[in-house]
């Protein structure tokens, strides 16, 4: 039975659909069955996969009711995806005016219910903002992810997505926040290295568990997302590929 991890933050810039992306090919890499979920408008992880949006069910269907997750399954090269389509842009306060917010926040949640024999992980990439696509996603989720920079303007900003997480848990009270973990750490600046080493009071302060591997910053992985490769295939070497490997191992002993 498929565990839903989020991958989840307001702020953009923090390596979220990155480490989506990561933790989606490196679980794949080992073995594991997984599905990517892009609610995402911006589209980034469903042009990754190489999926199509034109004439074939996307994430527009879905939150529109015209089909259910199942029905919008692509199978790629880079694995099984439900892709994200550019229609859904802007379209975020029309799915909350219905007659049924409440059903129509869960549907997320249930439809992923059909399809968790198929897989061992679900995956799913948010856009970075707190409206209605992020809000379906954590309700969805079984754990949470939050990635987010090695600044004290990302730290402090943490609060906004801790806040939106407990408001999830009024609609689906099994939530559990996995971890926050720092990305794009580059350890010759002063501030990235005071950012990990405060981390344990930062998150003892805002009540959040952290992960203890970080990801130093790395132009590997720009290139190879932007060439529609898997950096563990390709360049499975470098400093990032070596973190994200950490991180889904201290992800998988926490299961």
């Amino acid at each position: 039975m498929a565990e839903v991890l989020t991958v989840a933050n307001q702020k953009g810039g923090v390596g979220k659909t990155t480490t989506a992306l990561c933790i989606a090919t490196g679980l794949m890499n080992r073995g594991k069955k997984v599905l990517f979920v892009d609610v995402d408008p911006q589209r980034n992880s469903t042009q990754f996969y190489g999926a199509e949006t034109d004439g074939v069910k996307t994430m527009y269907d879905f939150y529109m009711d015209k089909c259910s997750i199942k029905e919008a399954i692509q199978n790629t090269k880079m694995g099984d995806i439900v892709p994200c389509d550019k229609l859904l842009k802007g379209m975020e306060g029309f799915f909350t005016n219905g007659t049924n917010p409440y059903r129509n926040f869960i549907r997320l949640k249930k439809s992923l219910e059909e399809v968790k024999g198929d897989y061992d992980f679900i995956i799913i990439d948010t856009p970075p903002n707190l409206g209605y696509y992020m809000s379906t996603a954590l309700i969805a989720s079984d754990k949470i992810i939050i990635p987010f920079l090695s600044d004290r303007f990302s730290v402090d900003g943490l609060s906004g997505i801790l806040e939106s997480i407990e408001e999830a848990k009024d609609i689906n009270p099994n939530i559990k926040i996995s971890g926050a973990v720092v990305t794009g750490v580059r350890k010759n600046q002063k501030l990235d290295r005071d950012t990990i080493e405060n981390l344990p009071d930062d998150a003892n302060a805002l009540g959040f568990p952290y992960y203890h591997t970080y990801i130093r910053y790395s132009q590997t992985i720009r290139n190879t997302q932007a060439a529609g490769e898997s950096l563990f295939e390709k360049n499975s070497k470098c400093a990032a590929a070596q973190d994200y490997n950490n991180l889904i191992d201290e992800l998988l002993k926490g299961e």
